[in-house]
């Protein structure tokens, strides 16, 4: 699907219900970078998300961090900012 970007550096935005990490690694590999806003889907957080550790630094509605992580050698940026209503990771 992305074939025709590819080596241009866009960024291409995804849908959750894919396997996040995996797909932005796999774009970032082709040079077209990408982004997927998450949720914890009942009590699991998506493949490589380390949502346990992260809920644990969140007391604060509108709180935002960001952390990075190392997934096949490839820096992958979570950022994280919590609502009211529930925990997002971007």
């Amino acid at each position: 699907m992305t074939e025709p970007i590819h080596n241009t550096g866009k960024v291409v935005c995804m849908d959750s219900g894919i396997c996040v990490a995996t797909g932005i690694i796999a774009l970032h590999k082709r040079v077209v970078y990408g982004q997927s806003l998450i949720k914890k889907q009942r009590k699991y957080w998506p493949k490589h998300v380390s949502g346990s550790a992260l809920e644990l630094e969140f007391f604060d509605i509108r709180s935002c961090k960001a952390y990075m992580q190392t997934i096949e050698g490839t820096k992958f940026l979570v950022h994280c900012h919590k609502d009211d209503r529930c925990v997002c990771k971007k």
